[in-house]
């Protein structure tokens, strides 16, 4: 902002200017003189001179007023789709957020939406929707995009990922539970050992032995392909 000022002396010359601001107070003492650094709000903006007798005159005014600082551009903090792949006949949702725009809006049929917000679609084909945000100053743009594809392809691929998973083969080893180990001859339990034992005894009486394990370390999808009792 310029401010220029003049006075006149019939006697004399003009040697000093004083200019203030009601609410800032002294702002130059030089007959013109720019600035950019008034507050906000509204001025009376005085000016007066002095002549070379050391006299001041009276003080002139104008009104000015000086308004906030002007809104820049939006901005667009975030604008997306989720999922961003669907099969046909799937839905996605839009997401976004914008800071600062007078208006926002978004292609491909949504049309004017508020600053914030979610709209769910549904596409037949691969879709590109831009968003832009705009005020006075400008505007912001942003896009996002939701990849259509066939539910066969879909199918196609979970199987192709099923089949590249390779197949782990492991070997597990189990240890009874001493607690619930037992044995057994000719249906009924050894009254006078608590060993396990198997076979025949020295009155040709036959043995049975039971053994009891933890299988849950063993994942359920597990298949066993073989078993091995070692001693």
């Amino acid at each position: 902002m310029t401010f220029d000022g003049h006075g006149t002396d019939a006697d004399g010359d003009v040697v000093a200017y004083r200019w203030r601001s009601s609410l800032d107070g002294d702002l130059s003492a030089k007959a013109s003189f720019e600035t950019s650094s008034l507050s906000e709000g509204v001025h009376i903006i005085y000016l007066k001179v002095q002549d070379n007798n050391g006299d001041w005159s009276d003080e002139v005014r104008v009104r000015v007023i000086v308004s906030g600082v002007t809104a820049g551009a939006p901005v667009v903090n975030s604008f997306d789709a989720n999922p961003g792949s669907i099969s046909l006949g799937a839905s996605s949702t839009l997401s976004w957020n914008v800071s600062g725009a007078t208006t926002v809006n978004i292609d491909q049929e949504v049309g004017d939406v508020a600053l914030s917000g979610t709209r769910v679609v549904y596409l037949s084909t691969t879709t590109t929707y831009t968003l832009t945000a705009t005020t006075d100053a400008g505007s912001a743009t942003a896009t996002a995009q939701v990849v259509v594809g066939s539910s066969s392809e879909a199918e196609s691929e979970t199987e192709s990922e099923a089949e590249s998973e390779e197949v782990s083969e492991y070997t597990v080893t189990l240890h009874s539970i001493p607690g619930e180990d037992g044995n057994i001859r000719q249906g009924a339990p050894d009254p006078f050992t608590n060993e396990i034992l198997v076979g025949d005894d020295q009155h040709n009486k036959a043995w049975q032995a039971f053994l009891s394990f933890d299988i849950s370390g063993i994942p359920a999808s597990s298949t066993i392909l073989s078993r091995l009792l070692s001693r």
